[in-house]
């Protein structure tokens, strides 16, 4: 004999994928609320600010142009490479300086980093950027004699 059909036959019948959604939704929502850094904590600066070398690479990828993931993650790598790092270092708190470029404190760091590793040539030109911010900074070892 041939299969017998349901009664009601007005509506189409659910697949079976759409039956297992709010499992989904509850374990998507398990996952993302895991303990740990969150892709929005990326950007804050209290968490740039202690976040590990890997952490603010990690939050470069998410957003390029932060400026504080660039000084922080120079500062990082020169207070833990020491002059080792000072290059890598000077290259970040310059990419600092660059995407918020008045920010005047960016400019004096960069003039220390510049001559810790005896740049007097690039020391001057961030000095002459932090002189058209602020006259009144002053870093004796960059002034004219």
């Amino acid at each position: 004999s041939a299969p017998r059909l349901p009664d009601d036959t007005s509506t189409p019948r659910e697949p079976r994928w759409l039956k297992l959604l709010p499992l989904f939704a509850i374990i998507i929502a398990c996952i993302v609320s895991l303990p740990g850094t969150r892709i929005h904590d990326s950007d804050s600066s209290d968490q740039l600010e202690k976040a590990s070398g890997t952490e603010l690479c990690r939050a470069l990828v998410w957003s390029p142009t932060s400026w504080q993931a660039w000084y922080y993650l120079g500062r990082k790598a020169i207070e833990q490479q020491g002059p080792a790092g000072s290059p890598f270092g000077e290259y970040c708190v310059n990419q600092s300086a660059n995407y918020d470029p008045n920010n005047y404190r960016l400019w004096h760091a960069l003039c220390l980093v510049r001559l810790s590793l005896d740049d007097k040539v690039g020391a001057q030109q961030a000095y002459a950027r932090l002189k058209q911010l602020r006259t009144w900074k002053i870093i004796a070892e960059l002034e004219p004699q």
